[in-house]
């Protein structure tokens, strides 16, 4: 039958035609594609190869995406090819006598007897047009292309061997696929060597996970630089349109290697989705990543990290792999996680327009046309994918490149026991990553890093009316009448104009986002700050000192806190790490029953399996950025830019920059003695030449961002600049070895010193943009600076009590080995930025100049005695700062504060804002500054305002707090709020001894605190406001509020 026409909408619009697709097995079936009222999103949560109804667009426009097309189409230099004949006359010619290349230019399928379609070998029918393949259908040989690009042949006897190339380098070649099935779908290939499918890794993993990391991260660089920032590209084929930064958008690519492939060469198929419509239908119905033959990227790199080789030769079948690998990482588990992640990817970024597209694809009572339907498929394929003008391989080689090990040639006996019914015999449980025994890690968790992640809910978009409602119980107490009653109005306007558009907007974009509703807000919010990161982002935290003196030495202890930091890193990267949990009921989830059960479940449900006893996982998402990331200072905005491999670190020491490798080439940890040996010759050779003044780059990182981005452009426009901040831009953190020596710090000693230098010190030896910086002083103390773009206290934290730990437990090194050598990493710096270092450095002093500290520490108001009491803590200590404000500043509104809730219980959650300043606050300011309120009275008011803030607490920490739902409406009205007057935080740490962050704002009180058994402390730090006033007033408040405790104890 031809095609058949009609009419799709029944209003007015332009008709959308109807091709007969799918024989109709049920009356309900799903549109694709739409983005007005008329949208079904479809939902997709199980494994391909089920069969669904689904209608699909198809005749694409080519008009409609010539724009988007254009937009990411490079000119590369065009190249020849090497050989100027045909892969036939190349085979002749070159292969007499050479049975190791013949074997390199052919590949091994099933050819379709139907469509000519050549199948990999393994094959049961022809993944093109479905037609089985009898047992006895033969096996035949084609033109192995891929190695046709590797030596620059001129074409095959039926087309050009040009390819539209995206990154070329004389190790590797990335290309556009032919056959695309999105519209950015690449291929990337090694081509120094032979390597024929992914199993001839497993020969020297090592090498192998290189080799695998090495394309992926070339794959990778070419769909953020050519695609995802191209505004024009993204805003057509993507719901999201131009993504804040790319790295948001990475877990929405599905990579992996075929087995058996098409061509055999290793190729990692590398796809942005969504899928081209068609390709979609093909895809849920089982023909593209089919289990059995589709090896997800990450498997593959799983199973590499084991670093358990096999003597894997050209005949070694899929079902002795996983054997020897599947108890440790269970392929099932792998194909099922892809499947289910290239759905809601797909659905989260289709961006499909009926109107770009002539035919609608539909299931039909009908006999299928599919012929007619291959033909609009086949033109959809080449008209949706974008491509660069066709070249040659520049760098082809004219000589046989080696092979990955000894191959053998593969024999012509039938395969072994397909894949498919050995996962059927398998089942579908999930095992935890493991690791080599060798490979030295933390500890090895039986449930996977990430095996809640996939499950974890979405932080809830709560209703506009609840928040307005709680926005005004936030302002009434820090607001004078006339202010509350304006607010009030431009509330109630909100309310009943432009809020309700908004917050259904909300709503719609929450539906459509795999993320929560704040998470691309929050990151464009810090990206767009254009503020200097010094003191307004950057926090510190303080290790507590180590006990013994010898092992207090700075090159010592950085060295051990080095060592463990990899020793993370390598736990984390492994996934065997354990997963954040917070336990309601330890007594049932911290048990091996509980584990194990837990890890049995998929990952697309386990969270609430582990939320059912009481166990309630938390998002591990900004783990990704911890290392090998740094935020890049920019015009208008910056960007966050995280490397997939990075085995050094950089090194600061009076003023010059190192770059040290703490990884050997095997990517194993160097022996502690080496690092130290090696930090120690640092130390002395910058102590012996140290830089100059106009040379201390550093200092240019505390500028605003749009300062620092112009000067960081004049320093990168020469060399040898740019390879030095390259190599600081991809370390793994930045060590900073300072030379100041600050007193205190201990148990009992004031920590105004050691907290100044960790939280600025004398702003030489910083790289404010890195991920973290670990800090080490003179006299062996230690820190962790952060950015805070990248996330919160969250892993940071983790990161810095398992490092404490594991750091503790390293040895004193008695003999020092020779050193490792560390490169000096050099600047020319042109005079209009020494210039502005030196401006830099006057800048750094006058505003550290206008601060001032204090700090107060007292026994007296213990975690002990405020349970002993029945008084939360926290609580009590918010109310301290209330208190403190109101004995300093005398009667008035209650001081906008600020407490950071962590809303790491959802998918990608950050923080909230806890609104410590209620009108149960107020009324307990007031009993204690009446001089005529009773005991019994100041202990009522203090008791029901810290009830009162611990409900508030609940509520911000199960996404019931209104400053980010705010903040995602753009609410006019929460500008009067957001001016912060106390901003606290505190973190609760047997590893921490201090931490500080600066005062985000001229009228500003930054307080650090922390509450343990033995009793609490509080840093403050102001613009010269009066830090010691203050502090003096809290020391007051805390005794008021303990003697009125102490006399109502129940």
């Amino acid at each position: 039958m031809g095609l058949s026409y009609s009419s799709f909408f029944d209003s007015e619009d332009e008709p959308i035609r109807h091709l007969s697709g799918y024989r109709n097995r049920s009356s309900r079936f799903s549109f694709f594609g739409w983005r007005d009222e008329r949208e079904q999103q479809m939902v997709v949560g199980g494994l391909s190869g089920v069969t669904t109804e689904l209608a699909v667009l198809a005749g694409a426009h080519r008009e409609a995406f010539a724009a988007a097309h254009a937009a990411v189409a490079r000119v590369e230099e065009p190249s020849g090819p090497l050989y100027a004949g045909t892969f036939a006359e190349y085979v002749r010619e070159r292969t007499s006598g050479d049975a190791a290349l013949a074997l390199q230019l052919r590949n091994v399928v099933r050819k379709c007897a139907h469509c000519g379609k050549a199948n990999g070998f393994t094959m049961s029918e022809c993944n093109n047009c479905n037609t089985p393949f009898p047992a006895d259908h033969p096996r035949t040989h084609t033109e192995n292309v891929f190695m046709g690009f590797v030596y620059g042949i001129a074409r095959t006897d039926a087309f050009p061997l040009s390819i539209s190339i995206r990154k070329q380098t004389p190790e590797l070649l990335v290309f556009d696929d032919p056959l695309a099935l999105t519209p950015c779908h690449l291929n990337v290939i090694p081509t120094r060597s032979w390597v024929p499918d992914w199993r001839i890794l497993l020969r020297n993993p090592t090498e192998g996970l290189q080799l695998v990391n090495t394309l992926e991260e070339a794959a990778w660089s070419c769909v953020a630089s050519q695609f995802l920032s191209d505004a024009t590209w993204c805003k057509k084929m993507l719901k999201t349109g131009r993504p804040a930064y790319p790295e948001s958008l990475r877990h929405h690519i599905v990579c992996g290697c075929n087995f058996p492939p098409s061509q055999f060469q290793l190729h990692i198929q590398y796809f942005l989705l969504p899928w081209i419509p068609g390709q979609y239908k093909m895809m849920m119905d089982g023909h593209h990543l089919p289990a059995g033959r589709w090896f997800p990227l990450e498997y593959i790199k799983r199973v590499l990290a084991l670093n358990d080789p096999m003597a894997v030769t050209m005949d070694t079948p899929l079902s002795d792999i996983f054997d020897k690998y599947d108890g440790r990482v269970n392929y099932a588990e792998s194909i099922r996680h892809c499947h289910a992640q290239q759905a809601a990817s797909h659905t989260a970024l289709a961006n499909w327009h009926a109107e770009d597209f002539t035919y609608l694809l539909s299931p039909s009572e009908e006999e299928a046309d599919h012929q007619a339907q291959m033909q609009v498929g086949a033109a959809d394929k080449r008209l949706l994918q974008s491509t660069n003008a066709k070249t040659h391989y520049r760098y082809a080689h004219a000589t046989p490149v080696p092979e990955w090990g000894r191959m053998q040639v593969l024999t012509t006996a039938r395969y072994p026991l397909s894949p498919q019914l050995r996962l059927a015999h398998r089942g579908l449980s999930s095992v935890a990553p493991s690791t080599a025994p060798g490979l030295e890690v933390l500890h090895r968790s039986r449930l996977p890093t990430y095996h809640f992640q996939q499950s974890l809910p979405k932080l809830p978009v709560p209703k506009l009316d609840d928040t307005l409602h709680r926005m005004m119980y936030a302002a009434q107490p820090i607001t004078t009448k006339a202010e509350f009653e304006e607010l009030c109005k431009l509330a109630a306007d909100f309310g009943a104009g432009l809020g309700p558009a908004l917050q259904e907007a909300l709503l719609k974009r929450d539906a459509a986002k795999y993320s929560s509703f704040i998470t691309e807000p929050w990151f464009e919010m810090y990206l767009a700050d254009r503020r200097p990161l010094l003191l307004n982002s950057n926090p510190q935290l303080t290790f507590k000192d180590e006990e013994d003196p010898a092992r207090a030495t700075q090159a010592g202890r950085a060295a051990r806190m080095c060592h463990a930091a990899m020793t993370f890193m390598r736990t984390l990267e492994a996934q065997v790490l354990e997963p954040d949990i917070f336990h309601m009921s330890p007594q049932r989830s911290k048990t091996a029953l509980f584990q194990e059960a837990v890890r049995l479940l998929p990952s697309g449900v386990a969270f609430y399996g582990a939320a059912a006893c009481g166990a309630f996982p938390l998002d591990m998402s900004q783990y990704a950025n911890l290392f090998k990331s740094t935020r890049i200072p920019g015009l208008v905005r910056d960007e966050l830019r995280t490397v997939q491999h990075a085995s050094h670190v950089v090194v600061q020491r009076r003023g010059r920059f190192w770059k040290l490798d703490l990884l050997d080439k095997a990517g194993a940890t160097v022996p502690l003695a080496q690092i130290e040996a090696a930090l120690q010759a640092i130390c002395d050779a910058s102590d012996s030449s140290p830089a100059p003044p106009e040379e201390h780059v550093g200092l240019l990182t505390h500028l605003s961002r749009d300062q620092w981005a112009e000067l960081r452009t004049a320093i990168v426009a020469s060399q040898p600049n740019a390879a030095s901040l390259e190599a600081i831009d991809t370390a793994l953190f930045a060590l900073c070895l300072d030379v100041e020596a600050p007193k205190g710090g201990g148990v009992g000693e004031e920590n105004i010193a050691v907290s100044r230098c960790f939280l600025h010190g004398s702003g030489i030896d910083r790289w404010l943009d890195k991920s973290f910086q670990l800090i080490v002083s003179a006299n062996g103390k230690a820190a962790v600076n952060f950015e805070h773009s990248w996330g919160d206290g969250v892993a940071v934290l983790r990161f810095f009590n398992e490092v404490y730990d594991a750091a503790n437990k390293l040895p004193l090194v008695t003999k020092q080995p020779p050193s490792l050598p560390a490169t000096p990493l050099q600047f020319n710096l042109p005079p209009e930025v020494k210039t502005a270092v030196v401006q830099a450095k006057k800048t750094f002093d006058a505003t550290i100049a206008r601060t001032d500290m204090a700090e107060h520490k007292t026994p007296a108001f213990s975690g002990t005695l405020l349970k002993q009491t029945k008084l939360s803590p926290d609580g009590a200590m918010q109310m301290s700062f209330q208190l403190a404000y109101a004995l300093m500043r005398g009667p008035g509104p209650l001081p906008s504060t600020y407490e950071s809730a962590s809303t790491a219980a959802f998918k990608h959650g950050r923080t909230e804002t806890i609104r410590s300043a209620t009108n149960d606050a107020a009324a307990f300011v007031a009993a204690f500054t009446d001089g005529h309120s009773s005991l019994a009275e100041r202990a009522a008011t203090m008791r029901q305002a810290i009830d009162n803030h611990s409900r508030i607490t609940r509520d911000a920490l199960m996404g019931k707090g209104m400053d980010r739902h705010l903040f995602g409406l753009q609410c006019p009205a929460m500008k009067r709020l957001k001016h912060i007057i106390l901003s606290t935080s505190t973190l609760n740490s047997e590893a921490l001894s201090n931490g500080g962050f600066g005062p985000v704002n001229d009228d500003c009180f930054a307080i650090g605190y922390g509450i343990r058994s033995y009793g609490c402390e509080a840093k403050v730090m102001t613009y010269n406001l009066g830090a010691q006033q203050y502090a003096d007033c809290l020391a007051k408040a805390m005794e008021m509020m303990r003697e009125a405790a102490l006399a109502q104890a129940p």
